[in-house]
């Protein structure tokens, strides 16, 4: 069985589309007859305008899932349930989501925006704290250890572990190694954002030497908050094969 892995938010889109390239992070994973969509970019118009080219009815969703509380993440969280009828479960990392009048504001750190009023009876919010499955082959992590509470979702390929990130805001390096820990097995592959935009030379041939010898030199496919400047670091320490853009209407597939 093959799971599918979509870029649909990001910096960069792909060529001769109408998808909109902006700051912000969203992917959507389907696997075991669900979808799930990890984040919502920055610009609510921008994300159902993505997935409106990319087919995606906001309908089918099984499922969010926020990786942390910033906004470029979280920002397209309530036009994505305005656009919908029934509720949805929106998955976050415990510690990210404080009460307030004794219901939950949906304030998440620094960025996340309140759930509208409209949309409170669309969200079925569910805090994480321990390791979780939402199918049989997807799972979320339990907060990474860090300054930001984040959490990352992971694919059992065939091939080992696939992390779906947002930002790596703790180091890619202590991503990885928390979900090597889980598992027991080194990742298949890497995809999404990596803190890694304005990282010195020095910062990213570290990364890459630990890649190769701590994780049996997953693949990457990066972008967001890795920047160019990052891709090109990593790409010249990794090679250009192990590196790969995952702008928005970028697609993987992933034996399960």
């Amino acid at each position: 069985m093959q799971a599918k892995v979509l870029s649909v938010y990001d910096e960069g889109a792909t060529e001769d589309t109408q998808l909109i390239g902006a700051k912000g992070l969203s992917v959507l994973l389907e696997v075991d007859g669900q979808r799930t969509l990890f984040d919502t970019g920055l610009r609510g118009r921008y994300l159902l305008n993505n997935m409106e080219q990319l087919d995606i009815d906001p309908a089918s969703l099984d499922r969010v899932v926020l990786s942390h509380g910033h906004r470029d993440h979280t920002g397209g969280l309530n036009a994505l349930l305005s656009a919908r009828d029934e509720p949805l479960d929106v998955f976050l990392p415990q510690g990210c989501l404080r009460a307030a009048g004794g219901r939950l504001s949906g304030l998440l750190d620094r960025g996340m925006p309140r759930i509208a009023e409209r949309n409170l009876a669309k969200s079925r919010v569910r805090e994480v704290s321990e390791w979780i499955g939402l199918s049989e082959s997807l799972s979320l992590s339990s907060p990474v250890p860090g300054d930001v509470t984040e959490m990352v979702m992971v694919l059992r390929s065939a091939q080992g572990p696939v992390v779906i990130c947002g930002c790596c805001h703790a180091g890619v390096e202590v991503v990885l190694s928390h979900v090597k820990a889980h598992s027991g097995s080194n990742p298949r592959a890497l995809i999404g954002g990596t803190h890694l935009r304005k990282a010195g030379k020095e910062r990213v041939a570290e990364l890459s030497g630990a890649l190769d010898r701590e994780f049996g030199s997953p693949a990457l496919y990066v972008n967001h908050c890795t920047g160019m400047g990052g891709i090109m670091k990593l790409r010249t320490n990794l090679g250009l094969s192990a590196v790969r853009d995952f702008y928005a209407g970028t697609g993987l597939e992933f034996e399960v």
